[in-house]
């Protein structure tokens, strides 16, 4: 069902059921369908983390990142409070691909670290993430993990009743409101389906200072300025649904603003601050007038502030087949085009005017044909499309717009023994990138992967896996203020465009080599009974890790050009979690984690923003109808630090959950509640590139009220 967390060290955390029978049923399997057999979770050649049900209700925020940020081996690099990108094992952007259902998401989330993945947690059955090399699956973005937001949009199955969630939320830490529906139905052999969820909050507050330093100008105390948001999202999805297999479609709008924090984004305007004045509460109903956070109170005088207003429109075709006879057992197609957009509005207290605008329109598709089995052998064939338009359009457009066409096959094969299993695979995928100009580049990629698992006893197994993945160059490692003719950055260094998220004058390297990454994995797992433990060691050697090298200045701002360089990965990760004893009429349930990653660059220097050492736990006492907990995460300092970067201090982030559910008819309500960061401690996040400007929120509660009928 569901998943928990405990370190002895706290009798702490939150556990969250609606309905939880005690001892071994918290510990049934968990599918995972990110991996080519549909593998229970403990069986996979991977290893994967999987968060659905309760736990996943529990523990959803507003973006990725922070719903994953507290399971073994994934953080969340935040950009401000309307930011939430994963990092799995040190990787993000465009090393840690995300789907939807399978197919990739194609927002612009992995050009620049202030961009939002264009995909809502909040409508979510499952997430699944896995951890390590995916290339030989998913292709390209894979090169540290994969993370697979799996929806119902598109009906799989026929109900034979219809089914519906309400849920309505309330957030102190920034007044936040959210409201969620969902229906699922049938008529006849047509699944249906329809979501939405809307959302607003205030500024976010925090215990103290924003920035570091007490003397940085448009510093702000108790609150971030800027960080209000809002947003929404609706799905409507239906499928043609037979004995054999099903074909549907779907087509959903999701929507973002939020703000970027001052003083951090220049946009070529100076300092910024926030324009949270009268005007905008006359227009945004959500931000009250009496607001204690506004320019008046604190004495602030408006300059420009930076929102971003993101809008994506996704259609998508999805099918499968089982067939009766023949050489073939399955046929699984999935086709998706995704029309995405984002503006970076420059809000003045005269003006608003939209300086960047960047777009993405493309599709991805995934076509996988299955064979019966032949003697031990089962296996998977399978053929993958895209192609995408990406442009940028404005003073800050420092990309040219480029085509993006990928193919590529590859091929999975296992072998089953009676105590050893074999699973085998290889991927040859083409990637050509045309850009405006004569600076067009087309590259091959091969990867290839060696698993086994052997089986102790129906109890335990070990993992152990090769890979050898190839990534191409992405459109901003090569052609970031690169132009034609020549394919060359501008012999003027002051006509260098400034890419403000970073801080940097990002010049690309339309020569930059394949980056390979070559890993060792080893895993092993164990079933108690009433327990599970997992523990994973991986190593990873790449070969030209691209990145961004400082290389010179000019009026002041650093010049900064992607190079690649040999970088090796390793750590460590490790779950135990299982029920203790009764207490009653219920079970006390704990879980214990920790994750550790090393990242040097061939020379000694360290790799920046990786994560720090964690330790986390959860204790939690489950009645038929009510769950109570508290959790906690202790992060310790992180002085392995990148050139020119600062050491973090480390925090504990301490949280608690309560939750209480009536049977009413043949439905139930849940009231819960839910609090984070209930020390109220300065948090800053390591990960982030906003570390020493802008903390992570404050003490948090949440209230809230669930429906299901």
């Amino acid at each position: 069902m569901y998943k928990r967390t405990f370190a002895p060290a706290l009798l702490s955390l939150v556990c969250g059921s609606v309905s939880a029978a005690p001892h071994i049923e918290h510990l049934e399997e968990v599918y995972v369908t990110a991996v080519p057999f549909n593998d229970g979770v403990d069986e996979t050649m991977l290893p994967v983390n999987v968060l659905q049900a309760e736990e996943l209700r529990r523990k959803v925020a507003n973006s990725l990142g922070e719903t994953l940020k507290n399971e073994p081996g994934i953080h969340s690099a935040s950009f401000g409070t309307g930011v939430g990108q994963p990092v799995v094992r040190g990787h993000t952007g465009n090393r840690v691909q995300v789907l939807q259902s399978g197919v990739d998401v194609s927002d612009a989330s992995d050009i620049s670290p202030d961009h939002v993945n264009g995909v809502e947690p909040l409508l979510a059955d499952r997430i699944e993430v896995l951890r390590g090399p995916s290339t030989l699956l998913y292709g390209n973005g894979a090169i540290g993990g994969v993370v697979n937001v799996v929806d119902s949009r598109i009906p799989q199955s026929l109900d034979n009743d219809h089914f519906f969630v309400g849920e309505q939320t309330y957030d102190s830490v920034g007044n936040e409101q959210r409201t969620l529906v969902r229906f699922d139905g049938a008529t006849g052999n047509i699944g249906l389906h329809f979501d939405a969820v809307t959302r607003s909050n205030d500024n976010i507050e925090i215990p103290g200072l924003a920035n570091l330093d007490p003397d940085a100008e448009d510093n702000t105390d108790g609150f971030i300025a800027n960080s209000f948001g809002e947003g929404d999202s609706i799905h409507l999805g239906a499928s043609l649904i037979g004995d054999q297999g099903f074909i549907g479609v779907s087509v959903g709008r999701i929507t973002s603003n939020y703000g970027l924090p001052p003083g951090v984004h220049s946009h070529g305007h100076g300092e910024e601050e926030e324009h949270h004045d009268e005007d905008e509460h006359d227009e945004d109903e959500h931000h009250d007038e009496d607001e204690h956070h506004d320019d008046e109170e604190h004495g602030h005088e408006e300059d420009v502030a930076i929102r971003l207003d993101m809008e994506k429109t996704r259609y998508d075709i999805k099918g499968h087949w089982d067939f009766l006879s023949g050489p073939f057992q399955t046929f699984d197609a999935q086709i998706g085009y995704t029309d995405y957009e984002h503006n970076e509005l420059e809000i003045a207290e005269d003006a608003t005017e939209v300086g960047t605008t960047y777009t993405n329109q493309g599709f991805d598709s995934r076509f996988t044909l299955s064979h019966k089995p032949l003697g031990n052998w089962n296996g998977i064939v399978g053929l993958q499309l895209g192609r995408t338009e990406f442009a940028a359009v404005g003073e800050e457009a420092y990309i040219q717009p480029a085509d993006i066409d990928s193919a590529a096959l590859f091929i999975v094969e296992r072998l089953e023994g009676n105590k050893l299993d074999w699973e085998f695979g290889a991927r040859i995928e083409s990637l050509a990138i045309d850009p405006v100009g004569d600076c067009d580049s087309s590259e091959t990629t091969a990867s290839v992967s060696a698993s086994a698992r052997y089986r102790f006893s129906d109890a335990s197994n070990l993992l152990v896996a090769l890979s050898r993945s190839e990534r191409a160059p992405t459109v901003e490692e090569r052609y970031s203020n690169i132009t034609g003719p020549g394919c060359s950055r501008p012999v003027d260094d002051e006509d260098l465009v400034l890419h403000a998220a970073t801080d940097l004058l990002e010049v690309g390297n339309p020569d930059l080599a394949t980056e390979t990454a070559n890993n060792i994995e080893l895993g092993l797992r164990h079933d108690f009974g009433n327990a599970r433990g997992k523990i994973n060691v991986f190593y990873n050697a790449i070969d030209d890790y691209i990145y961004l090298a400082e290389t010179g200045e000019v009026d002041e701002e650093v010049i900064a050009s992607y190079a690649g360089r040999d970088a090796t990965f390793r750590g460590i990760e490790m779950s135990l979690e299982g029920d203790l004893f009764d207490v009653g009429p219920g079970v006390v349930e704990a879980s214990i984690f920790g994750d550790l990653v090393r990242a040097e660059f061939d020379g000694g220097e360290y790799v920046p923003r990786i994560p720090p050492v964690r330790l986390g736990g959860e204790l939690g006492y489950v009645l038929s109808n009510a769950s109570f907990g508290m959790n906690f995460v202790q992060a310790f300092d992180q002085n392995r630090v990148g050139e020119d970067e600062e050491r973090t201090e480390g925090y504990v982030r301490v949280g608690a959950y309560a939750d209480y559910t009536w049977q009413v008819g043949s439905g139930e309500i849940t009231a819960f509640l839910r609090g984070d960061n209930l020390l109220d401690e300065d948090i800053r996040n390591h990960v982030s590139l906003l570390k020493e400007a802008v903390p992570e929120p404050g003490r948090s509660l949440r209230v809230g009220l669930r429906a299901v009928f």
